[in-house]
């Protein structure tokens, strides 16, 4: 435990309405997520999910934000979207709250947990920032505690988006990936080689993760975008 947990005033956070337009947009195939979840395996133990993609650029952190809003918003379950992108966080900036409190400090034993949640302007979503950036030397070396962590938090939520870092660029998806119930996988089209997929595939498998479902983000039509769900 490293400094004495302080309590702080946790505040709302608006997501800004271009956003909100965007995410409602895709309600409709984020939905079919759901499908897969139950499929997979008894909701009550697919409620940790964490969504990666194989380099950055590809779209995850947006992914992440439309999986949390098509569930707490069509769905009506109870969200927390959790921040774990600690070189380039973004949640926070979305819902326009600052990036701390949040997700390190907790790591860090700095804060209670519900110092570092936020409600937002979205019924039944809440989120968590990355937190503090001197915390982050903590949580290189206390990943392991992400298990305690969510085991807490999964009593109190149905699902837990965990927005994680790219996995050919950061060490740290593989090391954590067996904390998690499930992995989803975002793949850009036409960008992203297969093989490139493949490998990070076989690195987060190797390394205990579970990925459950994958999404192919920036589709190009080539021809008529509603005869795709015809074939």
């Amino acid at each position: 435990m490293i400094g004495e947990k302080k309590a702080v005033q946790a505040k709302e956070g608006k997501l800004l309405p271009v956003l909100k337009k965007f995410v409602s947009k895709n309600t409709a195939e984020f939905s079919n997520i759901k499908g897969n979840l139950l499929s997979t395996t008894p909701k009550a133990d697919m409620k940790v999910i964490m969504v990666t993609s194989s380099t950055q650029g590809e779209g995850k952190t947006m992914s992440s934000l439309s999986l949390a809003y098509t569930l707490a918003n069509l769905s009506k379950d109870k969200v927390l979207l959790v921040d774990g992108s600690l070189k380039s966080p973004l949640i926070h900036k979305l819902f326009g709250l600052e990036p701390d409190p949040g997700l390190s400090d907790i790591i860090a034993g700095n804060i209670n947990y519900s110092s570092a949640i936020n409600s937002t302007d979205v019924d039944n979503l809440y989120i968590m920032p990355f937190g503090s950036k001197s915390a982050n030397t903590v949580i290189n070396t206390n990943y392991k505690n992400l298990e305690g962590i969510f085991g807490t938090l999964r009593n109190e939520y149905d699902y837990i988006i965990y927005d994680g870092r790219s996995i050919l660029d950061s060490s740290d998806t593989t090391i954590i990936a067996k904390h998690f119930d499930g992995i989803l996988m975002v793949i850009e089209c036409e960008k992203v080689k297969w093989e490139v997929v493949q490998t990070a595939k076989t690195k987060l498998e190797s390394a205990g993760g579970t990925i459950f479902s994958s999404i192919l983000n920036k589709r190009k039509y080539y021809i008529p975008k509603f005869l795709y769900g015809l074939m």
